[in-house]
């Protein structure tokens, strides 16, 4: 679940107080957050005042082309077992999830049936067109260290990391949009990305 929240920049900031209430044996914000809520605020109700209305969950996401992208250019080059071997010294909490995670894809992606990328696909790309990299401090997934490696191999590359932002950036707050739009306008000047600096800072909730 901390995983998950991290995803999204509404809920990171309530993350200490669910894992300091969760310690302390009260586990009401973790129930919030594995319902689909952010503690204190049900997901899909709009607020009025100084809170920022959340969105309506996902509508845009399609499992057809996430299992067709998955299974054709990741899972060709995944293993359970090396898996397993790689994960051996973690928790079993931790442990079990992880491998049963690609146990379960490589089920997925046998009906699939989609073919195998060749193994360029596992090759960096490297080019002089003109590219925006995009990054969210909290990104659990494609943490800002990855964008860092792309953009030495991109060479006309802009590297903006969002200090506020989970996965999915460019339009969480009006600074990274426009620094997209500007790039977009016009991909071969450097975007402006002074508003940054502007961007409060996450507000975490303690107990």
């Amino acid at each position: 679940m901390m995983f998950d929240a991290l995803y999204d920049e509404y809920a990171i900031p309530t993350l200490p107080l669910v894992i300091a209430s969760a310690a302390a044996g009260d586990y009401e914000h973790l129930v919030t957050l594995m319902e689909g809520g952010i503690p204190g605020l049900p997901y899909r109700q709009s607020t009025t005042g100084s809170e920022r209305p959340l969105p309506p969950g996902d509508v845009d996401d399609s499992d057809g082309v996430y299992y067709a992208v998955e299974c054709h250019e990741e899972m060709p080059f995944e293993d359970a077992t090396a898996a397993a071997a790689a994960v051996a010294g973690y928790p079993q909490q931790v442990r079990e999830p992880l491998v049963e995670d690609i146990v379960y894809m490589e089920r997925v992606c046998e009906m699939w049936s989609v073919g195998s990328a060749s193994t360029i696909e596992r090759e960096p790309v490297v080019s002089a067109v003109p590219a925006l990299i995009l990054a969210g401090t909290f990104d659990p997934i494609t943490p800002p260290r990855w964008g860092q490696i792309t953009a030495q191999r991109l060479r006309n590359s802009v590297y903006v990391e969002v200090p506020t932002g989970g996965h999915g950036v460019y339009d969480i707050d009006p600074c990274p949009l426009d620094i997209t739009l500007a790039f977009l306008d016009n991909p071969n000047r450097v975007p402006d990305t002074g508003c940054l600096a502007d961007m409060d800072p996450v507000a975490f909730v303690v107990p």
